[in-house]
């Protein structure tokens, strides 16, 4: 599902998409990053956020809102 969004929504990003859900050890990611394709409006953040998972410091959002982490922004929206 994950390479699917990817390539309709951002062509030029199904590659990486492809080697990041094929390095996916723990289910659990895959949902956020689900999330992440369909919240993002931009292609450089996607690339930034499939970057953090293959390089293995990607957070679930679920992670990163128990932090207070507050750096991802979308239009005039924030998810917290």
């Amino acid at each position: 599902m994950l390479v699917v969004l990817v390539c309709a929504r951002f062509p030029e990003l199904s590659e990486l998409a492809r080697k990041v859900a094929a390095s996916i050890s723990d289910p659990v990611l895959l949902p956020d990053l689900v999330m992440s394709v369909d919240l993002t409006w931009e292609s450089l953040a996607l690339r930034r956020q499939l970057l953090e998972q293959a390089d293995g410091r990607h957070q679930s959002l679920d992670a990163r809102r128990d932090q207070g982490d507050q750096s991802e922004r979308y239009g005039s929206f924030q998810l917290s």
